[in-house]
């Protein structure tokens, strides 16, 4: 007995020392009941030696992690000590004290039902009415974290501002001309607001012609409290320019967020221009000649130098600074756009707008907004599926093939008859009737360039589909009459891919034939006389479109 009291002393010393230490009352208190319980375990539990020495090692490798804060560490030393004595009661309080330690709300939860565990097994614990107050005050600390913990998560996602630019001028003009016959807005200010195109649409609704003022993403850094905002491409005020398009924030105690974007846009301005203005004056100029080209010239340069002159350096930089409340799901506060600009002429000229804001959670709002532009696209598809007759026109170059006997080439080579294959170019319009999704008639005019020559196409091609997305595949057959000095009936083959009003395409004309003529000398007559050949032609082609 003697040596427990020894080992009990040389504990309340060593507790004592580490109050003088850390100035942590609750710590002494935790290493002297460390010491209690060690002590009480020696008796309790002496007859079983084996869980005597496992409570013994568990208490004191407690005692070590809780003493240099590794709560996590305690915590799972006491957990195996009450498993082996799980009607120990004072174990259940030390857990309860290493819950609190660690704080959150899951572990002031944890705490408060330690504690309750601890008092339901000692009855008559000297300590029960300062363990009832802990419980009563760890009750509301856990409610307050639940709270800041819920904000905190609930802060995390995408934002969407009500306050909106239109780019639909009649759509906004028809929303402020509402807004002042309800007497909501005067004439002045719809009318200073139209210009602006900003305005708070309190119906918040996904459109494409409506663009939020700004969009943005919060994430937070791990479990830290801290998050990142980051801007939207698709905010009205989103710029390639923001020099940080991601910020860091931190929540206030009120749970405000303060951030701010900022971008700097710098104009220099290109002499080269101004040159190339002066040099097509002067060309004008010497065309016209005299007087006339005299005056052009002087006033296209005078023209380049005025505009030279004003064509200055320039630095626009714009800040937007957010400043906002958390409440009941919503984000709302001010923004303060502040736009400074200076050039060699203007030292600086400041513009300071100032907005009230609010801000909707909507996690979905990009799929929403993609949503809404594919049925916007898939309108204008059907819109021009449907569409009966369509025009359209292209251009390109040919391949022409000529066909002729090489005992007329070596005659006459150079002076009558064209090389066997030459480059050509080609261009023409065509109508597009629309017969079925799949199938549609095409019929055409083009002028292209045979052996120096115009050449007349006029193809008619039954067409045949093939729809994708956005895209189309096509192929075409049919005849095509070719008119140079005579007219030949061939057949047109062609492919081609086709995106919005955009297509190329690639063909194959067969041709047909053409005359030459000349005059031979007849040595036996002694006399000339006319010849005419027929020179078979073909070509292949490839061009570039447009399809209204």
């Amino acid at each position: 007995m003697k040596l427990i009291i020894i080992k009990l002393n040389l504990l309340v010393m060593n507790a004592i020392e580490l109050k003088r230490k850390t100035k942590k009352i609750e710590c002494v208190k935790h290493v002297i009941f460390l010491g209690l319980v060690l002590l009480t375990n020696i008796t309790v539990f002496g007859q079983n030696q084996e869980v005597n020495d496992e409570v013994k090692r568990s208490m004191t490798r407690a005692k070590a992690a809780y003493e240099i804060g590794e709560y996590q560490d305690a915590l799972i030393e006491y957990q195996k000590v009450s498993k082996l004595v799980p009607d120990f009661f004072d174990i259940h309080k030390a857990i309860g004290d290493t819950y609190e330690k660690m704080g959150g709300e899951e572990n002031l939860k944890n705490a408060i039902n330690s504690y309750k565990r601890y008092l339901s097994l000692a009855l008559n614990a000297e300590d029960k009415s300062s363990i009832q107050e802990k419980i009563d005050r760890l009750g509301y600390l856990s409610e307050k974290q639940a709270q800041k913990d819920f904000i905190l998560d609930d802060i995390k996602g995408l934002w969407v501002s009500n306050l909106v630019n239109i780019s639909d001028k009649e759509q906004r003009d028809a929303y402020f001309s509402q807004m002042v016959k309800e007497k909501k807005l005067s004439s002045k200010d719809a009318d200073a607001l139209k210009t602006e195109g900003l305005l708070l649409d309190t119906l918040y609704r996904v459109d494409t012609k409506e663009t939020p003022l700004l969009l943005f993403r919060i994430t937070e850094m791990g479990k830290t409290g801290k998050f990142r905002v980051e801007i939207l491409k698709e905010s009205a005020f989103y710029k390639e320019s923001i020099i940080q398009k991601i910020v860091n924030v931190v929540p206030d105690k009120n749970n405000a967020i303060r951030f701010t974007f900022a971008d700097e846009a710098k104009y220099i301005p290109s002499q080269s221009k101004w040159n190339a203005l002066r040099d097509i004056g002067g060309l004008i100029g010497s065309a016209i000649g005299g007087v006339g080209g005299d005056i052009t010239s002087s006033v296209t340069n005078a023209a380049a130098n005025a505009g030279q002159e004003s064509d200055l350096p320039s630095n626009t930089q714009t800040v937007y600074d957010f400043e906002l409340q958390y409440n009941d799901g919503k984000l709302t506060g001010y923004c303060n756009v502040i736009q400074g600009y200076s050039s060699a002429k203007i030292t600086q000229d400041r513009k300071n707008d100032f907005y009230e804001i609010e801000f909707w959670k909507d996690n979905d709002y990009l799929a929403k907004l993609q949503l809404f532009k594919d049925k916007e696209e898939q309108k204008k598809r059907d819109k021009k599926a449907k569409k009966l007759v369509s025009f359209g026109f292209h251009a390109g170059l040919g391949i022409n093939n000529f066909n002729y006997d090489d005992q007329l080439a070596g005659r006459f080579a150079g002076d009558y008859l064209p090389l066997k294959t030459e480059l050509g170019f080609r261009a023409g319009v065509f109508l597009e009737f629309r017969l079925s999704d799949l199938l549609s008639i095409r019929p055409g005019l083009n002028i292209a360039t045979l052996s120096g020559d115009p050449l007349l196409e006029i193809p008619i091609n039954l067409l045949f589909k093939y729809n994708f997305d956005k895209s189309r595949l096509y192929a075409g057959i049919g005849p095509v009459i070719n008119e140079r000095s005579n007219t030949n009936v061939g057949l047109d083959l062609k492919a081609g891919y086709s995106v919005h009003k955009f297509f190329m395409e690639a063909g194959y004309n067969s041709g047909g034939n053409y005359n030459i003529s000349y005059d031979d000398y007849n040595d036996y007559n002694d006399d000339w006389y006319s010849v005419n050949k027929k020179i078979k032609f073909s070509s292949f082609y490839i061009s570039l479109g447009l399809k209204f």
